[in-house]
């Protein structure tokens, strides 16, 4: 009997899309159970989970990221610190995390790239008893983070042997420092050992890295694609206008990338952008045009309806019921084979594709989300990178569409919208 055990880890940032992943990959290998066997298809988070479970004896219980603002926000008024919640939130995530720095020593001595607060060594001084703090806040629960559960997976992966041949990552450009040390340490070092592919401009999770400095190496080894094959040239041009004002740092951040001289062998209709007067009115022509669309041909699951919120798509989901449309939500993870329009936010959007897409309530308030962006006040460079995630983070939405994609708004629109349109 052949060996079944994994030989490939194929990994990405979803549950929706290792699903996805999955689907495609019977379906590129035939239904081949003997090849199928020889692939795990997981999320990192996933992964690490399993890992520490079996390692460590016990599964991880990780908390969501509004606890953890809770508990940075109890921190910070117990020991009195000048600091907000959100920025000790992401000093965690974006140094000590990153960088898996242990104690004070280490952080004195650690660079603080891309931060945009200096934090000479009195105040990082002051600020390290707020980590001791947060971790044994979470142990007192016999809690932790995501990330956390990565950190230790991460650990206890670099005390055995690799359990990999080869890593293939999707969705590279989300992916944090240590979901990269798991992945590094999953699989056995050598020529063709991981092999990543990602979309700078479709970093939506703030997570910036430099590869070569977690043991991955990628220069010289690289390829841009420049050719879109899911979208129409009018869809990608218009698309590309949200992007066009900003800088978006490479996959292995050493350095800057661009949307120049990329382009689609598809044409078809340019997108349809319209703002309304109120929310029930955009919610009405949404039904409409879902409507006018399957009378075209078009399949009910051959179509994606998004928006900031959950809260518009529930809304969306009652009239297009009303309506007799068959509609499921994608956060459900429903098959391939499962009817109806599918209604998702716009970052579970993410790795997705429809012959349709509609992107609802794309205003001024929801994007960008005052909430998920730092003031410029508190760290103007965490600002600059907040804003930038907005901005990738409706690209996406609206990259999803492969033949039609209608935006629309209520009240003020997003200063992100290209003018062009219709």
């Amino acid at each position: 009997m052949p060996n079944c055990t994994p030989t490939v880890l194929l990994t990405t940032y979803t549950t929706a899309l290792a699903a996805a992943l999955r689907e495609n990959l019977a379906l590129l290998l035939d239904g081949d159970r003997s090849l199928l066997d020889r692939v795990e298809v997981t999320t990192v988070n996933a992964y690490a989970h399993q890992v520490v479970t079996r390692l460590d004896g016990r599964a991880p219980s990780p908390i969501g990221d509004r606890e953890e603002r809770q508990l940075w926000q109890r921190v910070a008024q117990t020991l009195g610190l000048p600091w907000t919640e959100q920025f000790l939130a992401q000093e965690y995530r974006h140094v000590i995390l990153a960088q898996d720095l242990r104690d004070l020593n280490a952080y004195r001595a650690a660079s603080r790239r891309g931060r945009g607060s200096a934090l000479p060594p009195a105040r990082r001084e002051r600020l390290w008893p707020a980590v001791e703090r947060f971790t044994s806040l979470l142990r007192d629960r016999g809690a932790t983070t995501h990330l956390g559960v990565c950190a230790r997976a991460a650990e206890l992966l670099a005390r055995s042997a690799p359990e990999f041949g080869h890593v293939v990552v999707d969705e590279a450009q989300d992916l944090h420092p240590a979901q990269w040390r798991v992945l590094r340490a999953a699989v056995t070092p050598g020529s063709d050992d991981v092999f990543i592919t990602g979309d700078p401009h479709q970093r939506i999770y703030d997570s910036k890295v430099s590869l070569g400095s977690l043991g991955i190496s990628v220069a010289g080894r690289t390829n841009r694609l420049r050719i879109n094959y899911r979208s129409t040239e009018e869809i990608l041009a218009w698309s590309t206008g949200i992007l066009s004002p900003v800088v978006v740092d490479d996959l292995g951040g050493e350095g800057s990338d661009t949307l120049a001289g990329y382009r689609s062998l598809l044409h078809g209709r340019r997108p349809h952008v319209e703002g309304y007067g109120s929310e029930q009115a955009e919610v009405a022509a949404l039904v409409e045009r879902v409507e006018h669309w399957i009378a075209q041909g078009i399949r009910p699951s051959e179509i994606g309806v998004c928006a900031r919120f959950n809260l518009l798509i529930d809304k969306v989901y009652d009239k297009l019921a009303v309506a007799k449309v068959p509609v499921v939500r994608v956060k459900g993870n429903p098959g391939p084979d499962a009817e109806g329009v599918r209604l998702a936010t716009m970052h579970a959007m993410k790795g997705l594709e429809f012959r349709c897409v509609a992107v609802l309530g794309v205003t001024a308030s929801a994007v960008p989300f005052a909430r998920e962006v730092t003031p410029a006040g508190v760290d103007a460079l965490q600002h600059e990178s907040d804003m930038l995630r907005e901005r990738c983070l409706l690209f996406v939405a609206c990259t999803r569409a492969r033949e039609a994609l209608a935006v629309s708004w209520s009240g003020s629109p997003s200063s992100f919208l290209p003018q062009a349109g219709n």
